[in-house]
């Protein structure tokens, strides 16, 4: 995006500047105190909402220049597409309409990002790139790799369960996989070694122990589908607690309505008994 225009009215040490910004880049220069920063402070201000000297609406007043009572910024430009655009605000009102870009905050200010913990970073990168981890999306992405249907049917489980679930159970796949290659080989694993690695003779016994070792690995798999089916009931059965749950609340307080109304027909009952005393007491 490109700001072609701007204009700014009793903004902090601003009393009134205006200008058209035909180049690719603009130097402004100035004493210091001639208003350099509120210029900058007053275009971030514009384009992303958000002031730079104070925290709260309530004091947008502070950036308003002294002795005035409203301060305005208005800002112009194009977009990527060659579509026009405008930015504004006022003050100390803080009503306007910043640029529609969410990245903006972020390129104007580099230690936002910094400060952000693991999580949060994850989640504005995976929005910026528009990456989405749910079960859906990650199994189109693998098929479109060609990833082995079978080994994504495998982790589907786990992927449901969410991202970290399946990360921790990839972990575990793969250390079991290198403990196996151990017993097997006798020899510590390496990517390297796999692919030049042969068979020598088996072992006695080795024929019964991979045998032992498949039953294992199928009744493994048994009872990951088991569990699979499992967290399927628990959630329906959760969802038949809650719904059990809501109808009780519903019916609690339909009872209480009930109650409530009887209580007001008796009223009515006793007002309109009284009023018909009262008047023949004035006929």
């Amino acid at each position: 995006m490109k700001i072609t225009s701007i204009e700014i009215a009793n903004f902090l040490g601003i009393r009134a500047f205006s200008a058209r910004l035909d180049s690719p880049v603009t130097l402004i220069a100035g004493k210091n105190g001639s208003g350099k920063t509120s210029i900058q402070e007053a275009a971030r201000m514009a384009l992303t909402g958000e002031p730079s000297r104070v925290r709260l609406k309530k004091d947008y007043a502070a950036l308003v220049r002294e002795g005035e009572k409203r301060a305005a910024i208005v800002l112009t430009g194009v977009d990527d597409h060659g579509q026009g655009w405008t930015a504004h605000i006022e003050l100390p009102s803080g009503k306007g309409q910043p640029a529609n870009d969410s990245v903006l905050p972020w390129v104007l200010d580099a230690q936002r990002f910094a400060s952000m913990n693991a999580n949060e970073r994850r989640k504005f990168l995976f929005g910026l790139m528009e990456v989405r981890t749910d079960f859906e999306s990650v199994k189109r992405r693998l098929d479109e790799r060609g990833c082995d249907a079978e080994k994504i049917g495998l982790v589907a489980p786990m992927l449901r369960a969410g991202f970290e679930s399946a990360k921790e159970d990839a972990a575990n796949r793969a250390r079991d996989a290198k403990s196996t290659w151990r017993v097997i080989t006798n020899e510590s694993w390496g990517k390297d070694k796999a692919e030049k690695w042969t068979p020598g003779a088996p072992p006695e016994g080795a024929e019964r122990a991979g045998k032992l070792a498949q039953n294992a690995r199928e009744k493994q798999a048994e009872a990951e589908a088991a569990l699979s089916e499992a967290q399927r009931e628990l959630g329906r059965a959760e969802g038949a607690i809650a719904e059990k749950a809501r109808r009780a609340f519903e019916s609690a307080d339909l009872k209480q309505k009930a109650g409530l109304h009887a209580r007001i027909v008796n009223k009515l009952a006793h007002d309109e008994e009284k009023l018909r005393k009262w008047k023949g007491l004035n006929c």
